[in-house]
């Protein structure tokens, strides 16, 4: 289903929205809700602890249809962008509207289901109560912090603060979950705090005090300009907003000098005639969060063929959020990581003098040893083994152009944004395998 990039769209969590061929690694991350582990007779326990309820939130189903429109307050909220200069208006307007809490006393922090609230009577909005109630049903407070409503990506922030982890309450009822947490938090460090994180009329994440958080508009920005002064034909290809990450991709359009020496390797193997050495470009992508779930990453890529295969060079240069972070910081990486292209590009290139003799049951193995998902891995060994099946041999730049397809098989299954950056990332690691080790005999012979 494609729609106009520049309308928010509310998907449900198994919906992928598709913008050309670069959508999947552009798709947002919507984190998922983590719980966590205790023991059951902790559970039993705390799930006899008795709680206040009050009526039923009601609202009005005319207004339920239209906040279904428009709502960036919602939990799965996202935005496309098809222009930079969109986005970074965009980010600007959400940077505004958030903000800060620090020094907040973590045993202090208490969670209430959203009906023991008196969030009614607050000035959160029929927006805010509606979509918590449909996802956390949560609302957390403590000292100087008012009642406010919990959002979904928040639960693994605040897990962490309490020290606690795993997914083994996944089925627990909401009041227990909030007992649970409750507990866990009062044992907290006498001296730990938090920063906080507020956006949109809810709590988006409860960092630790060592958090640096770093301008999500700045990011962005400096990073507008720097390929824009570096590259002047680049194509900016697409970004994306969401409550757990944002990302943006651009194609270096015209930078031959980038992939000279990788076309030349391909010309050298008699690989003129394909698609690799016919149509490819460099390309980039940024990807940050300002709710701990990623530091400020940049991944170098190539973008090949008619189809636009995507393929990571290397894993990405990341800005951690912790320490001396600065945006001088960030410009350094921006610096650096053109010079990934030349060293990653070496070692794609040395690919193709490793004979391959097992194509698909290598291909199988070097996906087994990335701890790719069966779910993905299948499809791509039977759309592999239709070139290299039945005794043929190939190289092993082969096996990671096949690797590739991992990304394609994402899009198709509707996988989240969040699992596609992850996927490109694991795909990336493949770079340093020794593919040799891999290619053993097996159903392809």
């Amino acid at each position: 289903m494609t729609k106009d990039k520049t309308k928010i769209h509310v998907r449900p969590k198994t919906e992928l929205m598709t913008h050309g061929s670069s959508a999947l690694a552009l798709a947002p991350a919507i984190a998922p809700v983590y719980v966590p582990h205790v023991s059951p007779s902790t559970v039993s326990s705390i799930s006899n602890t008795t709680h206040a309820t009050q009526e039923p939130i009601i609202f009005d189903s005319n207004w339920v249809k239209a906040q279904e429109e428009r709502n960036y307050a919602r939990d799965d909220a996202e935005k496309f962008f098809s222009n930079a200069p969109a986005m970074l208006e965009f980010l600007g307007e959400r940077e505004a509207g958030a903000s800060w809490i620090v020094n907040v006393d973590i045993k202090a922090l208490r969670l209430l289901l959203l009906e023991d609230a008196n969030l009614v009577q607050s000035s959160a909005t029929q927006e805010v109560l509606f979509d918590t109630r449909e996802n956390t049903g949560l609302c957390i407070e403590g000292k100087g912090l008012a009642q406010t409503a919990l959002r979904s990506c928040a639960i693994t922030s605040l897990s962490a603060r309490a020290r606690i982890s795993g997914a083994a309450l996944g089925d627990v009822s909401k009041p227990v979950f909030r007992n649970i947490l409750n507990e866990c938090l009062k044992v907290a460090s006498k001296k730990s705090t938090a920063k906080i994180r507020m956006a949109e009329g809810k709590v988006s994440a409860v960092l630790s005090s060592s958090y640096v958080p770093l301008s999500m508009p700045e990011i962005f920005e400096m990073a507008t300009e720097y390929v824009d002064q570096r590259f002047p034909n680049n194509h900016f290809v697409g970004g994306n907003w969401s409550h757990s990450i944002t990302s943006a991709e651009w194609e270096l359009t015209g930078e031959g000098g980038l992939i000279k020496a990788y076309k030349e390797a391909l010309t050298k193997h008699g690989l003129t005639d394909s698609q690799a050495h016919k149509n490819i470009q460099p390309g980039l992508r940024l990807s940050s969060s300002d709710i701990g779930i990623s530091g400020v990453n940049l991944m170098p890529k190539l973008v090949v063929g008619n189809d636009r295969l995507l393929l990571p060079l290397g894993g990405p240069m990341g800005l951690e959020h912790k320490g001396g972070a600065s945006m001088e910081n960030f410009r350094e990486n921006l610096e650096g990581v053109f010079a990934q292209y030349s060293d990653q590009l070496e070692k794609l290139a040395s690919l193709l003098d490793i004979a391959i003799e097992n194509p698909v049951n290598c291909l199988k193995e070097v996906m087994k040893r990335l701890g790719v998902p069966k779910k993905y891995a299948t499809p791509v060994l039977e759309i592999f083994g239709i070139s290299f099946g039945n005794g043929s041999h190939c190289t092993a730049h082969d096996i990671y152009y096949g690797l590739g397809e991992l990304m394609m098989q994402l899009q198709i299954q509707k996988a989240t944004g969040e699992q596609a950056l992850r996927m490109e990332e694991t795909i990336a690691k493949a770079l340093s395998l020794n593919f040799e080790e891999y290619d053993i005999p097996g159903e392809d012979g």
